[in-house]
């Protein structure tokens, strides 16, 4: 076979074999789709598609910034320290809603229904129509409870629990007996009167405010002018003031780390010197590190 009859069989086999088929189908298949998308028909209906899908997303966005307002927020003011009425008014202003979820007795309060305390706090980012919760200082005391001496009779500890109910508490003798240990409630007065008996019948109440006096045992005269150390850790530092006095302790350094905004309602971390040390003099400070939220810990 020559030269020119191989060219010849291949020309041939090119234009009518294999190749030259699936060329011829793909040229079919191309011209179908053009005029497929160059259609009126197609792009008629990618019009509608394109304007359903267009209208979903649209509603589907509208209906999320009606419920949740996305990305419009505003910054709460700080409330603590105001009259209860003023910080519902500026609340209300900025567009939150707002609700006295409790009220403290606070009897060395000069003013009543001041606001002691906010949630969400101060400087908050929040949505508009967020409530705000407000804790304030209530016009009247409530009674409380006192816990008979079998529940506690250790002076240190039943002084703390009073200062938690808003109650204060002073030792006004001490009565000399190695029997017992020191600071070993013998008496409980109010307003002059031996309530001891009472209190320990069970169910015996006082008025939030009210001053009581203890009668102590003491079985060492030289620790008369020592007292025990109280645990503050974990409590808000509007709470310890009572604590401390009861304790016949002192206030000594504050230090904040950088979260706290209101100094009230702040929750101390650390205390020195700390609880279960040797008992200390009278009037000795207690050093507190503040944290505005409540540590992990503390849970």
């Amino acid at each position: 076979m020559n030269t020119k009859d191989l060219t010849s069989k291949v020309k041939n086999f090119n234009a009518g074999g294999f190749f030259g088929n699936l060329w011829e189908n793909i040229k079919h298949a191309a011209i179908e789709v053009w005029y497929f998308f160059s259609s009126k028909i197609f792009w008629s209906n990618f019009g509608k598609m394109f304007g359903i899908f267009m209208g979903c997303m649209a509603v589907l966005f509208g209906l999320m910034y009606f419920f949740t307002q996305h990305g419009k927020s505003n910054k709460i003011a700080n409330l603590v320290g105001k009259h209860v009425t003023t910080a519902m008014k500026e609340a209300r202003d900025a567009g939150f809603d707002i609700v006295v979820s409790d009220s403290i007795y606070k009897p060395d309060e000069k003013q009543k229904n001041i606001v002691l305390k906010q949630i969400p706090k101060a400087g908050s980012n929040v949505k508009d129509g967020r409530t705000i919760y407000l804790t304030i200082s209530s016009a009247t005391g409530i009674m409380q409870t006192l816990l008979p001496l079998k529940s506690i009779d250790d002076y240190d500890a039943y002084a703390a629990n009073l200062g938690a109910k808003g109650i204060k508490s002073e030792i006004v003798e001490r009565f000399l007996d190695s029997k017992f240990e020191n600071n070993t409630i013998k008496q409980i007065l109010h307003n002059g009167q031996d309530i001891t008996e009472k209190v320990n019948a069970g169910g015996f109440r006082v008025l939030q405010g009210t001053t009581l006096q203890f009668v102590v045992y003491q079985n060492d005269l030289n620790a008369v002018n020592e007292v025990n150390v109280p645990e503050v850790v974990c409590k808000q530092f509007g709470e310890i003031e009572v604590m401390l006095q009861a304790a016949q302790l002192t206030l000594g350094t504050i230090t904040k780390d950088a979260s706290v905004k209101d100094e009230r309602s702040a929750f101390i971390t650390k205390q020195e010197p700390a609880i279960g040390s040797a008992p200390l003099p009278k009037g000795t400070p207690i050093n507190v590190v503040l944290t505005q939220n409540r540590p992990l810990s503390c849970h």
